[in-house]
């Protein structure tokens, strides 16, 4: 029997009802949208959705639409009930901890999964998904930013947040959940980041010298301690391409080794470590830095306060104005140290356009840009020794691949005409 406040349609395959709410004072009142019950004919079970519309007849029509939708859903196979995108999210997170070859895939998937995904996405039904939601997912981080504070986000982030996406709406297709999948926006992500040409890294390099002996080491000498390992820091980013943080805190003074090859270059063997696995077994990579490394390695080992064979290279030092608990423990970044020291030497904001800012990654960048310009070193052999791969370099350096055969390019132009 029909009421003002519930319908039934189709022979009571739609129920159309309204529900009461409570108001802030706690007082009820009768919510004006119209719900839904369907019971589809191809099954036994029902779906209670919310049409979104106050007129009945509107509201009719969008019922009829939703039964006929979840008709369609069974007769492929699918389930009745769809799920709703954070419950799907917590099966692939668990999954992915199975599944999973490294710690990190989990540890950065799950961070990102709980902190923007699934606070976005919560109850949505996981087969309403289209481009053009996860576009206005995008749009809302684009001016708010990952930490809120209205900071663009990157073409690489955006598409990186889609391969998640992507790999919770493939497991959800791999467990029947749905048909299809939503086609993925992309983005443009070449944004690579400020390096620096020869001339100023030479000047880079002379003002870092004069930084550590310009402070006066008798009032606060554990600033000229820091300043040593930082200037170490930078070298060696410079001269073995080590990627700032994890890699380069993992360095230990007592892998380090000198070498020679056959045809009597000296080289230097930095063992980092790149990954851990989900028994939190470390996976290692040997990088071969060039030897003009070797002086600022040596320099250190004479530093007492700084140098301990048996511990890693960037730990606080006995001078360290941290609590003594510090003493000996790594250093986890030098990245506020770093903009310091650029601003200082003038050398923070790139000189001709696009004038972008530098940071620790500017020196990984340079040292990529300097042994394709000038070295010729195989692709393959940058890329292992990086740990990186070789399309990801082609991508970035692709015009100064082209620069560093322009001789060659030109000639041969030449001897054609």
């Amino acid at each position: 029997m029909n009421t003002p406040d519930k319908v039934k349609i189709l022979d009571g395959k739609i129920t159309l009802y309204k529900t009461t709410k409570k108001d802030k004072k706690g007082k009820l009142y009768l919510n004006q949208v119209w719900q839904a019950i369907l019971k589809t004919p191809s099954s036994t079970g029902r779906i209670r959705v919310s049409t979104g519309l106050k007129n009945l007849e509107e509201a009719k029509v969008k019922a009829k639409d939703l039964l006929l939708q979840a008709e369609a859903r069974v007769q492929t196979g699918l389930p009745l009930v769809s799920p709703k995108f954070k419950t799907m999210a917590e099966q692939y997170l668990e999954w992915l901890r199975k599944n999973s070859p490294t710690q990190n895939k989990i540890t950065v998937q799950e961070r990102q999964i709980r902190n923007s995904l699934i606070p976005y996405f919560k109850d949505k039904l996981l087969h309403t998904f289209s481009t053009k939601d996860i576009e206005k997912y995008h749009e809302q981080r684009t001016t708010q930013g990952v930490a809120r504070t209205g900071k663009p986000v990157s073409g690489n982030t955006k598409n990186y947040m889609n391969s998640i996406l992507n790999g919770i709406f493939k497991y959800a297709q791999r467990e029947q959940y749905i048909k299809e999948l939503p086609k993925m926006p992309t983005y443009s992500s070449h944004n690579q980041r400020a390096s620096f040409t020869l001339e100023e890294m030479n000047l880079l390099q002379e003002k870092l010298d004069h930084w550590i002996t310009a402070y006066d080491n008798s009032e606060a000498p554990h600033i000229q301690d820091y300043r040593k390992l930082f200037r170490l820091y930078v070298m060696i980013i410079y001269y073995a391409g080590i990627r700032p943080s994890s890699e380069m805190n993992s360095i230990h003074w007592s892998t380090i080794k000198y070498g020679k090859t056959k045809d009597g270059q000296d080289y230097i063997q930095i063992p980092v470590i790149t990954s851990k696995n989900k028994k939190g077994i470390d996976k290692t990579r040997g990088v071969i830095a060039m030897p003009q490394l070797k002086p600022y390695l040596e320099y250190i080992k004479t530093q007492e306060s700084l140098y301990n064979p048996n511990n890693y290279m960037f730990i606080h030092p006995k001078t360290t104005q941290l609590n003594k608990k510090y003493i000996g423990t790594p250093i986890k970044t030098f990245k506020t140290q770093f903009r310091s020291f650029m601003v200082w030497s003038g050398l923070l904001i790139e000189k001709n356009p696009p004038y972008r800012e530098r940071c620790l990654y500017s020196l990984r960048h340079t040292y990529f840009e300097q042994r394709i310009l000038n070295n010729q070193v195989p692709l393959m052999a940058l890329a292992e020794n990086c740990g990186t791969s070789i399309q990801v370099i082609q991508k970035w350096y692709a015009e100064l691949q082209a620069e560093q055969f322009a001789d060659s390019l030109a000639g041969l132009m030449m001897k054609n005409n």
